[in-house]
């Protein structure tokens, strides 16, 4: 059980920093809904993108 368990998000963000503070609130227990343009994330496969 986490802290933020029951705890819907809406990410919409599209910069660098946006997937890991989802990924945080992600690990605190709160459900994450990514919502990306149809042609997809632009950072994703980016090099300079840290994992």
């Amino acid at each position: 059980m986490g802290a933020l368990d029951g705890i819907r998000v809406l990410e919409l963000g599209q910069m660098w920093a946006v997937p890991g503070a989802g990924m945080y609130l992600g690990d605190q227990g709160a459900e994450i809904i990514k919502v990306e343009p149809p042609w997809g994330d632009e950072d994703a496969g980016n090099p300079r993108k840290a994992v």
